[in-house]
């Protein structure tokens, strides 16, 4: 018979957590539990607070183990995406046997040479996240991958790699939580190197791709080519800060900006076709009407998917706090791409029956469930000419204001 045992992933990310359990029987490997939960105190993918941050850690953990009827012991976690540092690395050892084959255990042993010996700027601040082979050199060849390497013969063996750096205070606020929990971490992960192995082919990765992960409060960029990754850069921006320019532009709730943004928002204002005419209509409780055409709301997604393109992908090497939006005293943020335009005049107006109120009520929803709401609606050209009106409504429960993929 063969023994069943269970691997448990945590994601630690900036808008929610994520808990997956996976079957292992033999070769069989089954996911069998997957469920994300609301975090708090991560920020940027970086635990700022681990007491606020274990609280949802431990009630994912505690489902997951009362549903599936077992004990989490250990763990295998992702290290932060953002403030990393890459950096090259070269190492080189002599074979004791030249006649011999090159073995993947000598070219591991090469990469933890090479980690090892690499001298980090402030040792006790900072710590390795990992290490990708770029290339490798024997006696008589240069510029190889590691499987033209393995199974050849030469009496040295040299290796080139880009090592990632991270911060010491980040990986030890990590280890605090799961100490709390009693549950150990049998491995930290680097997350651009696994995801890669997730969602890409072997082709991708071959031919060359841009591997672009939204999160909640990190935008990152891992290039592949060669089957290897070449670079990684990382920005504090993400959905999140969307979501948040939204609120400030148009002096919204947040939920309520999640909302909007989930439904109407778009990059590329100029090319919205009919939807740039539309102006979305709000009103909380008795107070005049608030108006946001759905083009300006572009425009706003727009100017910060331009400072996460300029930062990300182009000046890798920027400092972040260059990339911040500046603040005016017309409570407009000025990207650096452009502050976007005022709302435009004489648009078509989203005439609403039903008012977005500031305060949630309680709707039947399609299943007959009483469950809170905000909600509002927009009225198409053929449902203005019949006089009728189309209604969207928007859940305000947690679960359904994620603000990006994970971080």
């Amino acid at each position: 018979m063969i023994d069943e045992k269970y691997i448990a992933a945590v994601d630690l990310g900036s808008s929610k957590i994520a808990l997956c359990v996976a079957k292992v029987s033999g070769d069989d490997v089954q996911i069998v539990y997957y469920k994300e939960h609301p975090s708090d105190g991560i920020r940027g993918s970086i635990v700022t607070n681990p007491m606020k941050a274990s609280a949802p850690l431990k009630k994912a953990i505690a489902e997951a183990e009362n549903e599936l009827m077992i004990k989490i012991l250990q763990v295998v976690v992702g290290l932060p995406r953002d403030g990393v540092i890459q950096q090259i690395a070269d190492g080189k050892i002599e074979r004791s046997n030249p006649d011999d084959y090159i073995t993947r255990e000598e070219v591991e042993n090469l990469k933890s040479i090479a980690v090892e010996a690499y001298p980090l700027d402030d040792a006790s601040n900072q710590v390795m996240y990992g290490a990708v082979a770029q290339s490798f050199s024997i006696d008589d060849q240069i510029h190889l991958v590691e499987d033209d390497t393995i199974g050849g013969l030469s009496s040295t063996l040299e290796g080139n790699f880009k090592v990632f750096i991270g911060s010491r205070k980040a990986t030890n606020a990590i280890d605090k939580i799961f100490n709390n929990l009693g549950i150990a971490i049998a491995k930290k992960y680097f997350l651009p190197a696994v995801t890669a192995k997730a969602v890409l082919s072997e082709d991708d990765r071959q031919n060359g791709v841009a591997l672009i992960d939204f999160g909640g409060g990190v935008t990152s960029v891992a290039i592949y080519h060669g089957g290897i990754m070449r670079h990684y850069a990382a920005i504090p921006f993400g959905g999140k800060t969307v979501t948040n320019d939204i609120r400030i532009e148009s002096s919204i709730s947040d939920s309520l900006a999640e909302n909007l943004k989930l439904a109407y928002g778009a990059c590329m204002p100029n090319k919205l076709a009919s939807m740039s005419e539309k102006i979305i209509q709000i009103q909380y409780d008795d107070q005049p009407y608030k108006e946001i055409p759905v083009k300006y709301l572009s425009e706003i997604i727009d100017a910060r998917k331009g400072d996460n393109k300029r930062y990300s992908l182009l000046n890798p090497g920027k400092r972040h706090a260059k990339a911040s939006p500046k603040r005016h005293r017309n409570h407009r943020w000025r990207s650096l791409h452009g502050q976007p335009e005022k709302p435009p005049q004489g648009h078509e107006r989203l005439q609403c029956p039903h008012r977005i109120r500031k305060k949630a009520h309680h709707r039947t929803g399609m299943h007959g469930s009483q469950q809170p709401r905000s909600n509002f609606c927009y009225r198409n050209d053929s449902q203005r000419k019949r006089g009728q009106s189309s209604r969207m409504y928007f859940s305000s429960s947690p679960d359904r204001r994620d603000s990006g993929t994970g971080d």
